[in-house]
């Protein structure tokens, strides 16, 4: 388990690891319960539904759909046309339908496993030859069909945990979604368990817009 060394809301550093009561006092100290962060506005309500009716990544009309929604609403990064470094939603659509007849994507995703093997399912979607990496867009299309499986790595989720982490974690390794994604769980493990990712990430949001930790 990481020991973490963490900046309190006044500038007060201390030293907090696995079990103790501080971790959960700084969460709630932000105002940020479970009932706060589940409170989802319309437009996640609709990828929801989205998710739910076309769970699946093997048609292109469907998965075109969630990856344009997602992409939209929540600013993923994806070129709405084609363009020469960053890929286009109707390209990523296609990746990801061709990903699922090659790696089987959609189980993948699925997968109830917290490990390499799942994180693979974003390495997957945010890897196209040609193109920038598109680790934002992959880990939340991954996560709005398994909310409790990946964690969301974008601006305001890196900079918090980098925030967090300064003393272990340098931007470079921060930035790399395995270890990424390794802290985020243990973090989520040591603050409270009953939350999914998904409800995480809506912490680590407002947390980081709040306090400007971008990255």
């Amino acid at each position: 388990m990481i020991i973490y060394t963490y900046h309190c809301i006044n500038g007060n550093k201390i030293l907090l690891s696995d079990g103790m009561s501080e971790i959960k006092d700084l969460f709630n100290s932000l105002g940020l319960d479970k009932e706060d962060i589940s409170n989802y506005p319309d437009h996640e309500r609709i990828i929801q539904s989205l998710v739910s009716k076309y769970p699946d990544q093997n048609n292109y009309d469907e998965v075109l759909l969630k990856v344009v929604m997602i992409n939209t609403l929540y600013s993923a990064g994806l070129n709405t046309i084609k363009s020469t470094d960053t890929i286009s939603v109707n390209d990523m659509a296609k990746h990801i339908v061709e990903m699922d007849e090659k790696e089987n994507l959609s189980e993948l995703i699925k997968s109830p496993e917290k490990d390499s093997n799942q994180n693979r399912a974003v390495h997957l979607i945010a890897q196209k030859e040609g193109f920038k990496d598109a680790y934002s867009f992959a880990s939340k299309y991954c996560n709005w069909h398994n909310m409790d499986g990946f964690a969301v790595m974008d601006t305001y989720s890196k900079g918090v945990m980098y925030y967090l982490n300064k003393s272990t974690e340098t931007y470079e390794s921060i930035s790399k979604y395995d270890r990424f994604s390794k802290i985020t769980i243990d973090f989520r493990d040591s603050i409270c368990s009953g939350i999914s990712l998904k409800e995480l990430d809506m912490f680590l949001w407002l947390y980081g817009k709040t306090h400007n930790l971008g990255i």
